[in-house]
């Protein structure tokens, strides 16, 4: 269930509603007169920062945020144009916010002052924010990502967050999967079902707690954070499936676990990780076979994209796989295109 939230509908200097887990809220500066603008958002909307100005000027200001609930955290996905904030301590005392935020740079830059010191952000970083501290933010015209995660859940991995305020993720990694998985769950939450949302939140809280822990400890608890690290698996297989030296032993290495640790999570959902590899693979030829971008190319060279060095084997297991061969598969413009291209 998609709520967009009409201005009007409640009253600047009221909250907006929470909602039920798994409902996307939209808020949108677009239906607001130009000149109440900027308080609309400072007052009917932000939940933890106060806006005090928009360098660029009140009346051009234009924002858009969408907010998602899961379990034990929230997905917040803001976009605006350059704006000043803060979060002081009589707000935090007033709001009663006591959440670990990792926030995305998707777009855009921000130079972030707290009291542990001044720490800059650039598109592509993660940052770890705590929510109960003072924080002073001036930033371009961005896109953050945000997910907040409630204080306790920290319990899980026997660390104080709040020790790493201000910390910048490494981007590769374990980091690097959960900062993809924040991309796509923000760019694909309009179309999931709402218990759909709640398992990308809480998959993403999870991977959250275990970048923490290996930040922090150097290494994680698979077993622990069963659900994160399956995911967090599962998409550097998609992401790395052309390469045709990917195999389980390099899964491992990319998650600085055991091999034994990633099988057990796969056989827990009675799953192998090779056979995910295989079909990542297949997948990906079958995108490029249907796709008028490939329609230059042959199925052999297709295979050999995908990830394949033997094209038989790209034969039967495609066959087995979608009950046609790739050739079959392909739509059949697509196939006189090729047919064309290779008589000339």
């Amino acid at each position: 269930m998609i709520e967009p939230t009409n201005p009007t509908s409640h009253a600047i200097g009221v909250p907006p509603p929470v909602g039920a887990a798994g409902t996307l809220h939209v808020h949108t500066t677009d239906d607001v007169p130009e000149t109440l603008r900027l308080a609309y958002w400072r007052e009917g909307v932000m939940r933890r920062l106060e806006p005090i100005g928009a360098p660029d000027g009140i009346r051009r200001f234009r924002a858009r945020l969408t907010r998602i609930q899961g379990t034990n955290a929230e997905l917040v996905d803001a976009a605006s144009d350059a704006i000043v904030a803060k979060r002081d301590l009589q707000r935090c005392r007033r709001d009663g916010c006591d959440d670990i935020s990792f926030d995305l740079v998707a777009a855009g830059a921000s130079r972030n002052v707290s009291d542990v010191g001044e720490y800059r952000m650039r598109a592509g970083d993660v940052a770890i924010i705590d929510c109960s501290r003072s924080l002073g933010m001036n930033r371009s015209r961005h896109r953050v990502i945000s997910l907040l995660i409630r204080r306790d859940q920290f319990a899980a991995i026997r660390y104080d967050p709040a020790l790493q305020t201000g910390r910048i993720l490494r981007p590769h990694g374990m980091a690097g999967l959960f900062k993809s998985h924040l991309s796509a769950m923000a760019e694909q939450a309009a179309h999931l079902l709402p218990e759909q949302r709640i398992l990308a939140v809480d998959v993403a809280t999870e991977m959250a707690l275990s970048v923490l822990q290996m930040e922090t400890q150097g290494n994680f608890d698979v077993e622990q954070f069963d659900a994160g690290f399956y995911h967090a698996a599962r998409g550097l297989i998609y992401r790395r499936c052309t390469d045709p030296e990917l195999v389980p032993r390099q899964v491992a290495s990319a998650l600085k676990c055991s091999r034994a640790a990633l099988y057990r999570a796969f056989a827990g959902r009675d799953q192998s990780v090779a056979a995910m590899i295989w079909s990542a693979r297949i997948e990906h030829a079958q995108g490029m076979l249907s796709s008028a971008l490939y329609s230059n190319l042959l199925v052999g060279e297709i295979a050999f994209r995908s990830g394949f060095v033997d094209h038989p084997t790209f034969n039967r297991m495609f066959k087995r796989r979608y009950g046609i061969s790739p050739q079959e598969a392909r739509p059949p413009h697509l196939t006189r295109i090729v047919e064309r291209k290779s008589e000339a």
